[in-house]
């Protein structure tokens, strides 16, 4: 019971081969741009990244403009990958820690390198809390720099703990056996469960990006 639950979590047993998924943002990123009518209306990618990029302005720096554009490609990226997940025979790719963690893990580490090469001090001044004891300060600065460490492995915790949970509770719905009577039940159950799991991996998607931005800004 234990291996077939867990089973579609294996990446040696996908039918479907899981680094075509990367493909499939290459081709929808583009639409973003192209996919309107006079531009008077805009499509559901289109707000998305509006969305987005609206969020990104409001927390980032103004001198990094140009970082919006990145976060969107993220989402994209995982949200496609979430929801693609759902079908049959494709590898959730998204649910594994080593992926979420390579996605956010370099963005702190890039961040904390950046910010000790270009302003030591201020950097060190600005994982020191104020009013602390001089003896401390050494200690101090030690415990931010591992609390801002630990930042993004619960940010790739939560995206993979979500989607893991969202994928079993679809297994175990699917492979209980069905009988005339419950028949129907079981299915508008298992109907609304694949809805709120599109809408989680929205979610999912979007808090994974706008913690990435919050995180680079900080």
């Amino acid at each position: 019971m234990m291996n077939s639950l867990f089973s579609s979590f294996n990446p040696y047993i996908s039918s479907l081969s899981y680094e075509l998924i990367f493909i499939i943002p290459i081709i929808i990123l583009p639409l973003t741009n192209i996919c309107t009518v006079n531009n008077s209306s805009m499509t559901p990618l289109l707000l998305i990244k509006s969305l987005i990029i609206k969020t990104s302005q409001s927390i980032l720096h103004p001198n990094l403009s140009t970082t919006p554009h990145l976060f969107i490609s993220i989402f994209f990226m995982i949200y496609i990958m979430n929801t693609s997940s759902l079908f049959a025979f494709i590898f959730p790719l998204s649910s594994h820690l080593t992926f979420t963690l390579s996605l956010a893990l370099p963005f702190c580490i890039n961040s904390l390198i950046f910010n000790f090469s270009t302003s030591f001090n201020n950097t060190l001044a600005h994982f020191t809390p104020m009013t602390t004891p001089y003896p401390l300060i050494p200690m101090m600065v030690i415990i931010e720099i591992i609390s801002t460490l630990i930042q993004p492995i619960t940010l790739s915790l939560r995206l993979m703990a979500n989607l893991t949970a969202g994928h079993l509770l679809i297994i175990l719905i699917s492979s209980i056996p069905l009988s005339m009577t419950f028949m129907v039940p079981s299915l508008l159950a298992q109907a609304l469960l694949n809805i709120l799991e599109i809408m989680v991996s929205f979610i999912q998607a979007y808090i994974f990006s706008t913690l990435l931005i919050l995180y680079n800004n900080h």
